[in-house]
């Protein structure tokens, strides 16, 4: 889920703060410690108690994971697992549109609004249109409902590639239920 706030206070084993962060969805990207797309701080080798507290408006379901930023091998992965997907997602949106032109098939550039509403919700996913688009303007995130949105592209490809109008008549009206939620 989208953190609105994070605090996070670093403790030695007297108790004492060594160090405090601020970060989250509604603060500047640029204060990230890494400018990296998930939250990150620094822990300092005497720091014994990590205390956080996060908070949203939507439900909140955050997965805690601790790496080293001296091993870059965790950031290299993770980079390249998503490079290859928006590679081949760009890839697939390149060929499809190029079909759509020169066979005039529409379903083509159906998929492909498909597949770029697949994008842009798994880029508002990773924090990366906060990071490159929005950066200075941490209050655009509150509108992060309207990007995932976009999910009605995926319905709206289904509903022609299995041709529900002339198919299923009571799927097809369900489907215009949805796009008008």
């Amino acid at each position: 889920g989208h953190i609105d706030t994070l605090s996070v206070s670093v403790y030695d084993t007297d108790e004492h703060l060594l160090m405090q962060y601020h970060s989250g969805d509604m603060t500047l990207f640029r204060n990230r410690y890494i400018p990296y797309h998930y939250f990150n701080f620094y822990v300092p080798k005497e720091a014994t108690t990590i205390l956080m507290h996060a908070r949203s408006k939507g439900s909140l379901l955050h997965p805690l994971k601790m790496v080293s930023a001296e091993d870059p091998s965790y950031f290299l992965h993770d980079n390249s697992i998503n490079l290859i997907f928006f590679g081949v997602l760009l890839l697939a949106l390149v060929i499809n549109i190029m079909f759509s032109a020169f066979l005039k098939d529409s379903i083509y550039l159906y998929y492909s609004l498909y597949l770029v509403g697949v994008g842009i919700n798994y880029a508002n996913d990773l924090e990366l249109l906060f990071q490159y688009f929005w950066p200075s303007h941490p209050e655009v995130n509150q509108f992060n409902v309207l990007i995932y949105s976009l999910t009605f592209l995926i319905f709206f490809f289904s509903e022609k590639f299995l041709q529900l109008k002339t198919n299923s008549r009571k799927l097809y009206i369900t489907f215009r239920v949805l796009y008008v939620l």
